[in-house]
């Protein structure tokens, strides 16, 4: 799974087994990666060790992914430790960031309150942030959602800027981005042109 311009090659390995000559190749496909703009972590490979790991697209820095205190399925537990620079990074969207939907909480009561910041990048490799989330509730998942209509930008990432305490993220969804509405408005008063004593309607 790559959304990066790339080339497939089918090479020939040193074989030492002189019966078999030559091998034939057909009907050979690539198929354009599909772009998964939701991850809930329910499918994710079973990670119960902090580590990098990358599913459909989606990759993970210094994260575990099990169903412990999940919000449903599995869930992205991100390590305590700032210096760990934990992340959370969503694959290339063409179309560019709309509406952004995440459940988030802190791990548990004790240690400092996580602080993660909402980045967005053109290239996935120089980062902007456009939010920050501080992370005070342990009990139950907290529900972020905020518009943008960005298509200059296709990454997002959740990074760990600050606070010492395991962060649990689930559920999140990267809508395509749609211009904000326009809204009309005709106005009109009766009477048309009333005297200082008159009701206005």
């Amino acid at each position: 799974y790559t959304t990066n311009p790339t080339y497939v090659r089918i090479a020939a390995q040193p074989n030492t087994n002189y019966s078999v000559a030559y091998a034939i190749v057909d009907d050979i496909s690539v198929a354009n990666p599909a772009v998964f703009r939701t991850q809930n972590f329910d499918r994710w490979p079973r990670q119960d060790s902090y580590g990098s790991s990358q599913f459909e697209g989606w990759s993970v820095w210094e994260c575990i992914v099990n169903s412990d205190q999940a919000y449903a399925g599995q869930a992205a537990r991100a390590r305590d430790t700032v210096s760990a620079g934990s992340y959370i990074l969503s694959p290339r969207f063409d179309d560019g960031i709309g509406t952004i939907r995440f459940l988030y909480r802190k791990w548990s009561e004790s240690g400092t309150p996580p602080q993660y910041q909402l980045q967005f990048s053109p290239n996935g490799v120089t980062w902007t942030t456009r939010d920050t989330i501080t992370m005070t509730n342990w009990a139950a998942y907290m529900q972020y959602e905020r518009y943008f209509f960005d298509e200059t930008n296709y990454y997002i990432r959740l990074f760990h800027s600050a606070g010492a305490k395991q962060a649990l993220f689930d559920d999140i969804e990267v809508d395509v981005p749609t211009p904000p509405a326009n809204v009309s408005l005709g106005l009109w008063t009766d009477p048309a042109a009333p005297y200082s004593n008159d009701w206005v309607y």
